[in-house]
C-alpha cells in the first residue's frame, strides 16, 4: 500500500471504508474520488447516501475561489472524470447496487447539463439599428458632450444610452432628408420627428389598429424630445433653440396626455396580481413535476422571476446587472426573509425592499434547483460566496437581457413595466401605506413619475379614500372648528 493511500486512509472518516476486505484492489486516484464524497456524508451524518446526497456533494463542490486548496480542490478540475472514478470504486468495493445506481443517474444528469447548449442572446441586448447612426460618427462636438456627460455621471446610465440613440436617430433622419446634423436645423428635427411618427405609426398597424385611425404613441415622441431636450441644455444652444425644443416637448406630453396609454388597455386584460402569484406557485408545482432537467430548470425559473417580482417588479437591466446573490439579493437569517438591496440602474435610487418569508418558496427554489431543502443553508452560502446571479440558465450561464421581459409577457401578456402599473393598481386600495411601498418598489420618488404607473381604477380608488378620510375628519369638527377655518 502506498504512501498516498495511507495518507488518504488514516483520515477519521475513513476509518470504515479501511476495513472494507478489497480495498487492496482499489488505486490511490480512486481512493481521491471516494474520500471526499465519504467526508460530505460524515459532515451531514448520511448514513445510506442517496442520489439526493449525491446531487447535492456534486452541486457542492464547486469553489468559492478558483485558488482554493480545499481537499475537493480534485474534484472542481474535472467532475465528470471524478464521478467516472467514483462509481468505479464504488463497484470495486461492493457497496450497494442503490448507491452504484444513484451515482450513474446523477453523473448523467450532471454530463447532460454540462453538454447543453441552448441558444443565448448574451446578458445584454446587442444589435444593430438600421435607422441610427453610431456614436462614433456623430458630430464630433456632439460626442465631445456626451463624454462630458458620462465622465460627470450627469444622468443615469439608461438616460444616457437612450439619449445617445436618439441623437444617432436625429442624425440619420437628417442625413436621409439632406440636412446636416445640426440641433440648430429646424428641418432636420422635422424629419427626425416625422420618421419617428411613421414607424411608430406602422407599428401600431402590424400590432392590430385600423390603418385610418392609428397613430403613433405619443409617449415615445415625447421620450424622443425630452432626449434631445436634455441634450441641447447642456451642449449649449441658443436661447431661440432652447424654446423650439421645449414647446415641441410640451407638444408631445400634451398629445401623450390625451392618448390612453397601450400599458392602460392590457391591464384591463391582464391578470391582477394576488392571481398571477397564486399562478406562478401552481407552475412552480408543475415545473418540478416536469420530467426533461433542461425543462424542469426553465419553467422553475419562469415560475420564481414571476412569483418573486410580483411584489417588487425590477428593470431588465437590473436583473442582469444588480441582483446576485450577496450583492443585491440578501437573506436575512433573523427574520428569516430575502430582501433586494441595490442602487437602479435608471433612476439613480437605492431600493431596499424586503419580502416576507412567504415568497422563500420561490428565493429557496432558484438556489436548490433540483436538490433537498435539507441542503438550503450550503446551497444559500456557496451561492454567495460565489457572487451568483439569482436567474441563471440550465447551463449556469445568466440570463439574457430580453429574458425576464418574455417571462412577464407570457404571464399578464406584456413587459414588467406593466407589472409596476398592476401593483401600483393593487396598493391602491391599501391607501397611503400602500402607495408608500409602491414608490419604495418602483424607485421613483416623485409623484410626476409614479402617476404613469397608475391607471384610472387605481386613481379613482386613492380619490375615494382621500374623500372618506375627509368625510370621517368632518363628522367629527364641532362648529368651533369650523367656524376657525372660515
Amino acid at each position: 500500500m502506498s504512501p498516498r493511500i495511507r495518507a488518504i486512509l488514516s483520515k477519521p472518516h475513513m476509518a470504515g471504508v479501511a476495513q472494507l476486505p478489497k480495498i487492496t484492489c482499489v488505486t490511490a486516484a480512486e481512493l481521491e474520488a471516494l474520500e471526499p464524497f465519504v467526508g460530505f456524508c460524515a459532515h451531514h451524518r448520511v448514513s445510506a447516501p442517496t442520489a439526493i446526497d449525491m446531487r447535492a456533494f456534486l452541486t457542492l463542490a464547486t469553489p468559492a475561489k478558483p485558488s482554493d486548496d480545499s481537499r475537493n480542490q480534485v474534484w472542481f478540475k474535472n467532475p465528470l472524470k471524478q464521478m467516472d472514478l467514483l462509481e468505479r470504486v464504488l463497484r470495486k468495493l461492493d457497496f450497494s447496487t442503490d448507491l452504484i445506481v444513484s451515482a450513474t443517474s446523477v453523473q448523467e444528469e450532471f454530463r447532460h447539463q454540462g453538454a447543453f447548449r441552448g441558444h443565448n442572446h448574451g446578458a445584454r441586448r446587442r444589435y444593430a439599428r438600421s435607422v441610427s447612426v453610431p456614436v462614433e460618427n456623430l458630430p464630433v462636438a456632439w460626442q465631445k458632450t456626451l463624454r462630458k456627460l458620462r465622465c460627470d455621471q450627469t444622468f443615469a446610465l439608461s438616460i444616457l444610452d437612450r439619449m445617445e440613440q436618439r441623437l444617432g436617430m436625429f442624425a440619420w433622419s437628417a442625413e436621409q432628408a439632406g440636412h446636416p446634423a445640426d440641433l440648430q436645423n429646424p428641418d432636420a428635427e422635422c424629419a427626425f420627428y416625422d420618421d419617428l411618427i411613421a414607424r411608430s405609426t406602422a407599428k401600431a398597424i402590424r400590432d392590430g389598429e385600423d390603418q385610418n385611425s392609428a397613430q403613433p404613441r405619443w409617449a415615445y415622441l415625447r421620450g424622443a424630445a425630452e432626449e434631445i431636450r436634455r441634450f441641447a441644455t447642456h451642449h449649449g444652444v441658443s436661447p431661440q433653440d432652447t424654446e423650439r425644443f421645449d414647446r415641441n416637448y410640451r407638444g408631445f406630453s400634451l398629445l401623450e396626455e390625451r392618448q390612453a396609454p397601450l400599458k392602460m388597455f392590457t391591464a384591463l386584460q391582464a391578470p391582477t396580481l394576488p392571481v398571477t402569484l397564486a399562478n406562478a406557485r401552481i407552475q412552480l408545482e408543475n415545473a418540478n413535476a416536469t420530467a426533461n432537467p433542461s425543462h424542469r430548470h426553465q419553467r422553475r425559473l419562469k415560475a420564481c422571476a414571476i412569483g418573486i417580482t410580483v411584489a417588487c417588479p425590477p428593470r431588465a437591466r437590473d436583473v442582469v446587472d444588480r441582483m446576485f446573490w450577496g450583492d443585491g439579493v440578501f437573506y436575512r437569517a433573523e427574520t428569516d426573509n430575502y430582501a433586494f438591496d441595490y442602487n437602479q440602474s435608471k433612476v439613480g435610487h437605492e431600493l431596499k425592499i424586503g419580502f416576507r418569508p412567504s415568497f422563500n418558496i420561490f428565493f429557496n427554489a432558484l438556489l436548490l434547483g433540483d436538490n433537498d431543502p435539507r441542503y438550503l443553508p450550503q446551497m444559500r452560502d456557496q451561492a454567495i460566496a460565489q457572487r451568483r446571479p439569482i436567474f441563471t440558465r440550465y447551463d449556469g450561464e445568466p440570463v439574457a437581457y430580453g429574458w425576464f421581459g418574455r417571462a412577464w409577457d407570457e404571464a399578464i401578456g406584456s413587459s414588467s413595466h406593466l407589472a409596476r402599473t398592476l401593483l401600483q393598481t393593487f396598493l391602491a386600495d391599501l391607501g397611503e401605506p400602500g402607495l408608500a411601498y409602491g414608490r419604495d418598489a418602483i424607485g421613483h420618488r416623485g409623484h410626476r413619475h409614479l402617476s404613469k404607473y397608475r391607471d384610472e381604477n387605481a386613481k379613482k380608488i386613492s380619490a375615494a379614500n382621500a374623500a372618506s378620510a375627509f368625510s370621517a375628519r368632518a363628522e367629527t369638527l364641532s362648529p368651533d372648528d369650523i367656524s376657525d377655518l372660515i
